[in-house]
């Protein structure tokens, strides 16, 4: 049976994102941690954070997330920041359906990524958004993020 996803939920996928362009040859790939072309054997550069397995907060325009705009916005547990491209998530700020993720996080806006269907297939729904003003102020800062930059 399949599960139905929403806006705000947090999900551990097991890749973000899904792929990669290569610099060289431009065909697509899986993120590795050796970043290595499989096509070309070019060595791409990637920062640590795309390819780490995170959780992150789907962020979906509409009910069904094939009819609409969906975002993949990465939450990180090593530091927490509220400025403009970041947003401070608190324990009390969610609902969390797996205790093993319940610990304050950071929404990294301008790492945010569009993510497609195939994200839903390899991910773990661990909690959603419930604080209405932390949602209103990730969406504010995600939408000058994409739009204003």
């Amino acid at each position: 049976m399949a599960t139905t996803y929403s806006k705000w939920d947090i999900v551990y996928p097991l890749r973000y994102p899904e792929s990669i362009q290569c610099s060289k040859c431009k065909q697509y790939f899986f993120i590795n941690p050796q970043q290595e072309c499989p096509h070309c054997s070019s060595k791409n550069h990637v920062s640590n954070i795309i390819y780490k397995v995170r959780p992150m907060i789907l962020w979906i325009t509409q009910k069904n997330w094939y009819n609409s705009m969906a975002f993949g916005i990465p939450l990180s547990a090593s530091r927490y920041i509220t400025d403009n491209l970041n947003q401070t998530v608190k324990i009390s700020d969610c609902l969390f359906f797996d205790k093993n993720y319940e610990k304050p996080m950071t929404a990294i806006l301008c790492q945010a990524t569009r993510v497609d269907g195939n994200i839903f297939e390899s991910k773990h729904l661990v909690g959603q958004i419930t604080n209405e003003s932390v949602k209103t102020n990730i969406q504010n800062k995600l939408f000058a993020w994409l739009f204003e930059s």
